[in-house]
């Protein structure tokens, strides 16, 4: 009897081994179908073997095997949240892995398995559901998952994860403390070197840590350090000499290239910035990140089939998840006065890049350039792309915006601030003659003069002030001093712009043989230049009504290929 007894025992082992094995295989069925993105069939499978693992536990816990790990309902169901987080069904892929950790808490609890094996499953999961607070926007319940790793068991991606976290609630003591303990780690994770630059930290105070880190294996890793501390610190011809300093063999490291263009953008040099970004997009064509800003660059030169094309590729090689094919998209429809379009196209470069400073900049462009009353809400997003990236461009947009909205002393203390970051530069100059021409009395105009005659001695080739001090001069009628400025600017630059305005001076002073050749001059750089073409039709038809004058905008009707 004794011997029945234990032959059925014995069946019983066989029948619940046979049934462990079973779900083995089916484990890496499970496994096979989320790599091949068979999300649905994986969830069924999923489903199916948790109801089988009653039965796999019961073994386990007879043959003193793990209860963790393959073939366990603990890895079913972290197989279960994978499949999906990947399916992008956060909220339920959160609830799987909270019932993994009650499971594995449970059998910890219940002495089934020790702490060295069941804490880097549980650190691992909290890891996943901070992951899925992340993607769904929840930013204090992504802290708090990830929190509940020890400090002394947090590894650097954590940490990493932490410090962003903590930077987009504004918490910056918690955040330099996590990107801190990672630059002590590990003094070749430059993301921690550039988040504690961008928080205010000197690249000295940096390398002094780690100073004989790079020396021996990568002595050129202080050099982009102090380099990207220089931009972040609005001294970007120094940040230019450090990149140079490399050699040229560097411009074969997309990431140089694109710190070069950004840093020529900075400076207004938009011709080497575009060639920098060219070199950067043939070196990697596929890759997007700042490409958005090759695509500004294009917008200042109006080059619309580049940036169709640009934006094309960008959609392509990106996808529609990231704001950089968008932003190009907008630009431009920008550029062919799409501006409807282009609003809806920023509208989803913020939706897919809420911490990308070029969403909000470029949606604030799009606002300025309104003429209704909601051109005054663009300094709402100029300010949301200051605080995500501190630059020459966000703050010009802060004033420009201020300006509009006839928010005068918001916008002289703004330029004034930039001038204090930038007292080498030309534009804080300009910015602040904007303001006081603003203001419309005598006086300030004449210190608007004065400050844009400023920036033309610190940058000869600053257009913007150029067109900025012409538009003074022609309000005042002083057409002759306009002109003297506009043909020492073509001294600097060839531009369709500077020789239509120089057209229209000597069309006020009823100089048109003069006026005429220069609104050619323009043509002939630009057909498309519709201020020549009108200029020369006042000339040819003066008796014409100048709304005919064929300066119609087109139907909004889509040209094909382009956005």
């Amino acid at each position: 009897m004794l011997r029945k007894l234990i032959l059925k025992i014995e069946q019983a082992k066989a029948i619940l081994y046979s049934k462990y094995m079973s779900v083995l295989q089916l484990q890496e069925h499970l496994v096979q179908l989320v790599k091949e993105e068979s999300y649905l069939s994986a969830e069924i499978l999923a489903q199916g073997l948790l109801i089988e693992a009653p039965a796999t536990t019961s073994l386990a816990s007879s043959q003193n095997a793990p209860l963790i790990g393959a073939g366990s309902p603990v890895q079913t169901l972290i197989l279960l949240g994978e499949a999906l987080f990947k399916a992008e069904e956060y909220r339920r892929s959160v609830a799987i892995y909270k019932q993994a950790q009650q499971l594995l808490s449970r059998n910890h609890r219940r002495g089934g398995t020790s702490e060295r094996e069941v804490l880097p499953v549980l650190n691992s999961l909290c890891v996943a559901v901070g992951k899925c607070w992340d993607k769904l926007g929840d930013t204090r319940a992504a802290i708090e998952a990830l929190q509940r790793i020890d400090e002394s068991e947090r590894g650097i991606s954590v940490q990493l994860a932490l410090g962003r976290l903590h930077r987009l609630l504004g918490q910056k003591k918690l955040a330099k403390g996590c990107y801190a303990n990672v630059w002590e780690r590990n003094p070749f994770a430059l993301e921690a070197a550039q988040a504690l630059i961008n928080m205010g930290e000197r690249a000295e105070n940096l390398l002094i840590q780690c100073k004989d880190a790079h020396a021996s294996c990568a002595p050129w890793i202080p050099t982009m350090i102090q380099a990207y501390s220089y931009e972040c610190h609005f001294a970007p011809r120094e940040a230019l000499k450090c990149l140079e300093s490399l050699g040229a063999a560097f411009d074969a490291s997309l990431e140089v290239l694109l710190q070069k263009g950004r840093l020529s953008l900075h400076l207004n040099e938009i011709s080497r910035a575009i060639e920098l970004y060219e070199r950067a997009h043939r070196l990697d064509s596929a890759n997007v990140k700042g490409m958005d800003l090759y695509a500004l660059c294009l917008y200042e030169r109006r080059d619309s089939m580049k940036l169709n094309s640009l934006a094309q590729q960008l959609m392509v090689n990106g996808g529609m998840k990231r704001p950089e094919p968008w932003i190009a998209a907008a630009l431009h429809c920008l550029v062919v006065n799409k501006d409807s379009k282009a609003e809806a196209l920023a509208d989803q470069a913020c939706r897919h890049g809420s911490q990308h400073s070029m969403s909000f900049y470029v949606r604030g462009m799009i606002l300025l350039k309104r003429d209704d009353e909601g051109s005054k809400d663009a300094v709402q997003w100029f300010r949301r792309a200051k605080t995500l990236s501190p630059s020459i461009r966000t703050f010009s947009g802060m004033v420009e915006s201020f300006v509009k909205a006839r928010q005068l002393k918001l916008a002289l203390d703004t330029a004034k601030k930039i001038r204090e970051l930038m007292p080498e530069d030309a534009r804080p100059y300009v910015l602040l003659g904007t303001v006081q021409a603003a203001e419309e009395t005598r006086a300030q105009m004449d210190k608007a003069k004065a400050n844009f005659v400023r920036a033309l001695d610190v940058d000869p080739q600053c257009m913007i002030a150029v067109y900025r001090l012409v538009d003074l001069y022609f309000a005042s009628e002083s057409y002759r001093e306009a002109i003297n400025v506009l043909e020492n600017a073509l001294q600097q630059e060839d531009s369709d712009q500077l020789y239509y305005r120089l057209g229209d001076a000597y069309y006020e002073l009823n100089e048109h043989d003069d006026a005429i050749e220069q609104y050619q001059h323009a043509l002939s750089l630009n057909a498309n230049c519709q201020e020549a073409r009108a200029g020369l039709e006042k000339i040819q038809n003066p008796d014409q009504d100048e709304s005919m004058g064929g300066d119609e905008e087109e139907e909004d009707a889509d040209e094909s290929g382009e956005f």
